[in-house]
């Protein structure tokens, strides 16, 4: 790198990301949509009407018919008695109802909360209570115990249930009817209950809604991952949707005409309904909707969809690479393979970016780095081959640059400045689409900014970090994650990223997560480690050869003391390994 192009050797003034942007647009001529997210994607679409934007096991939903649904629901929702700036509650797997609901909520002004369908009783009545929801939509898979939550939160007026096999072609909805006719829909019968198709109905006859939504006002509720504590609610204005999508469109367009996207995240986290839904029908593409993804099905899905884009967790890509029925398949379409950045090590990345280049994909793997409050991305890396020359846009390990919309710089807490170039610190956002606030909680949204010298409030990610030279972050782990281990009598802080990167490098592995061992006066390190299905080595074996693998890559303090294996490895609602969870097993 030269000195010219890192002046000041401070990442967040030289900018040296620039250099990718203006090389591909000739300067920052991309700007942050000021519309609704319904708006913007009606806008996206206006030349798009008769292009496929659903296939619901080939249920075919073009643009033009997604948008007088929508149009018709919002009209519905305000007959309800949904009135602007009220917070409506869905839960749900990926469906047809989902899309309408989201952009029919935006229609009217109200604002959608994705509540996991994975959520106990306990976490449901927090969520109602949280959010003070009178009106719920759900899938009638999860009725029974949404109608109880509801009922003891004590704000629910009514709640609407919707079947999957309403929008099933009549083969396959026959088989599914068959599939689920044991299951008690008794619900039916509570008064607070109404059928969606009753609801929908309410339009009949009615005027479209002479409204036009603020954009600058909340549009969406959503939860943080709760690695640290109990989710907390996060409000969303649109930009934080359409500043995601229009960056990612921007510079990673799509193939021009049919284009699939198989998304594997469900509607429980920010990240599958912006990244996952919102962006890649904004860019025209053709949502192939799976309400159970289904891993081991990989091989139907390429060859039914030859899908353009593909939004998934790590957890669900294992199985591509395991299934022999993969070999031969062309990719050759695959455009984006867009994987969250959290859990992605590097051995897996390698051994995705090697299994896609071999089935014909001229990309690797798409990372990014966000959080649920600037809207799940603010920083990617971009597929290979988008630059010209050698500059590099996709380093391994690395979760790429910052959006062009966003700001970023890596700061040193203890000497209050910012962090050069190689330098670990705490990684901090000054973002367009950063959230309005964490609902009723204000000490929270005031304890995650700070004002720096240069008179910015900037969010501090509580995630450790820092920036190459070449403007390619990385990602060393969360500021609460460091553990303090005393080895020779001499304290040590460890970042448990890297002995699990060191120890992800063994064939055999597919989940772990090191932690202090609880009730050791020194914090010795213990490893949890779940295996590949195709491992054919035994526990001990692989155990002494991570022993040895620790003892040649890492320092003596930062190798795991204990190792326990696992058939699986507990995950967050975000995917995520809960390392919460295994702290307190430890």
């Amino acid at each position: 790198m030269s000195e010219v192009l890192n002046k000041t050797g401070y990442p967040s003034i030289d900018k040296p990301w620039n250099r990718y942007f203006n090389q591909i647009d000739g300067g920052h001529t991309v700007e942050v949509p000021t519309e609704t997210i319904y708006n913007y994607l009606k806008k996206c679409n206006a030349d798009n009407l008769d292009g496929y934007a659903l296939d619901f096991f080939g249920h075919k939903i073009t643009y033009g018919e997604l948008f007088d649904r929508v149009e018709k629901v919002a009209v519905s929702m305000r007959e309800l008695g949904i009135q602007e700036d009220e917070i409506i509650s869905i839960i749900s797997v990926n469906a047809v109802e989902p899309y309408e609901l989201m952009y029919a909520a935006n229609r009217a002004g109200a604002v959608f909360d994705f509540i996991s369908c994975l959520a106990d009783h306990k976490a449901l009545v927090h969520y109602f209570q949280d959010n003070e929801s009178k009106k719920v939509f759900v899938l009638d898979l999860f009725a029974e115990k949404v109608i109880k939550a509801a009922k003891e939160a004590g704000f629910a007026d009514k709640i609407v249930v919707f079947d999957l096999a309403d929008e099933m072609p009549a083969l396959t909805r026959i088989g599914y009817k068959l599939k689920t006719r044991k299951q008690d829909k008794s619900f039916y019968n509570d008064p607070m209950v109404m059928k969606y198709k009753d609801f929908k109905a309410l339009s009949d006859g009615k005027a479209p809604l002479d409204f036009e939504k603020d954009a600058s006002k909340p549009a969406a509720l959503a939860h943080t991952g709760g690695t640290t504590g109990f989710p907390k609610a996060v409000l969303l204005k649109d930009v934080s949707f359409n500043g995601v999508a229009c960056v990612y469109n921007h510079y990673q367009p799509l193939h021009e005409g049919l284009s699939y996207c198989i998304n594997t995240v469900p509607p429980i986290v920010v990240y599958g309904y912006s990244v996952g839904m919102h962006m890649p029908m904004c860019a025209k593409a053709t949502q192939a909707i799976m309400p159970k993804f289904e891993p081991e099905k990989w091989p139907e899905f390429i060859k039914k969809y030859k899908p353009a884009y593909i939004v998934a967790v790590p957890a669900f890509l294992i199985p591509m690479l395991e299934n022999p029925k993969m070999e031969g398949l062309d990719m050759s379409d695959l455009t984006i393979l867009g994987v969250g950045g959290d859990g992605c090590t590097n051995a897996f990345e390698a051994d995705v970016n090697a299994f896609i280049k071999a089935h014909g994909c001229k990309t690797e793997v798409v990372k990014g780095y966000g959080m649920t409050e600037v809207g799940a991305s603010a920083c990617t890396t971009y597929p290979t081959g988008y630059a010209q020359g050698d500059f590099p846009v996709n380093a391994l390990g690395s979760v790429g640059f910052p959006h062009p919309v966003n700001e970023f710089v890596i700061w040193d807490n203890e000497n209050n400045c910012e962090c050069k170039y190689d330098e670990i610190g705490e990684i901090c956002m000054h973002c367009s689409t950063e959230m309005v606030a964490y609902k009723d909680q204000p000490e929270e949204t005031a304890n995650i900014h700070k004002v720096h010298p240069d008179g910015k409030s900037w969010i501090h990610t509580g995630d450790l970090g820092y920036f190459n030279e070449d403007g390619l972050l990385f990602i060393s782990g969360r500021m609460k994650r460091i553990i303090l281990t005393v080895q020779d009598n001499i304290g040590y802080k460890v970042f448990p990223i890297v002995p699990e990167e060191a120890l992800a490098m063994h064939p055999a592995i597919q989940d772990v997560c090191v932690v202090a061992m609880s009730n050791d006066k020194d914090n010795r390190l213990k490893a949890f480690v779940s295996l590949k299905e195709d491992n054919n080595h035994d526990q001990a074996t692989v155990e002494k050869e991570l022993r040895e693998l620790a003892s040649n890559e890492l320092n003596g303090y930062e190798c795991p003391y204990l190792y326990e294996f696992r058939a699986t490895l507990p995950l967050t609602p975000a995917g995520k390994v809960d390392y919460k969870t295994l702290e307190k097993q430890a």
